[in-house]
């Protein structure tokens, strides 16, 4: 939505849903982490995996070669699959089955332009009313982290016409949930919460004229 409403000013309004604030890499990272811990995995074991991935993550920012791309890859993970102790690759499991899908995902040419997106340069563009919602159990997509993002993002480009909510006991898809695991989604019935659904209607109706 903010690249479109960047690009154009027939655009009366957006609404950001789960929306990304800041540099993919960095939400990506949290989202590692969050997803880790909540998957029962310690910090420090979460945190090792997180430093593992993040240069992962720069390494596809900064190519510009898709074969050398995989072939750094390869080297860097193999390098990391030396440092691991017998207990650390016990978990991981067998080494190609972790290295070569994660190579293959990390340089497929969707995730290679979304880890190189940097939603900051549209938002800061984007001129029109913006409302942005988030559940503070997502983990996918971190509320504190990019309601923030997009708050400095949208003021740095001089839009103050904006309205940031974070809905406490709400999931990625804003279901109310437990933990805000991806396991949950689909155990639960809600598919949508209602009380969204209708602040986003107030908000729409508030702010734009039919």
């Amino acid at each position: 939505a903010p690249i479109v409403a960047a690009k154009s000013e027939d655009v009366a309004f957006v609404v950001l849903l789960a929306g990304p604030g800041v540099k993919i890499p960095e939400l990506m990272a949290k989202q590692l982490e969050l997803i880790s811990v909540a998957g029962g995995q310690s910090a420090e074991d979460a945190e090792g995996e997180v430093s593992v991935m993040t240069k992962a993550y720069d390494i596809v920012v900064e190519s510009k070669d898709s074969e050398k791309l995989k072939s750094d890859l390869r080297e860097y993970f193999e390098l990391e699959w030396k440092k691991l102790s017998d207990e650390d690759r016990s978990k991981v499991g067998d080494k190609e089955a972790f290295i070569k899908p994660t190579i293959q995902t990390l340089t497929s040419p969707w995730f290679v332009y979304f880890l190189k997106f940097d939603p900051s340069n549209y938002l800061r563009a984007t001129k029109c009313p913006v409302l942005a919602v988030n559940g503070g159990k997502d983990l996918q997509v971190d509320a504190k982290q990019n309601l923030e993002g997009i708050k400095t993002a949208l003021r740095a480009g001089g839009n103050d016409k904006f309205v940031i909510k974070e809905f406490p006991n709400l999931n990625h898809l804003f279901q109310n949930c437990e933990t805000g695991a991806p396991s949950e989604y689909s155990q639960i019935e809600e598919t949508f919460s209602e009380e969204v659904l209708k602040f986003m209607t107030d908000w729409i109706r508030k702010t734009i004229e039919f």
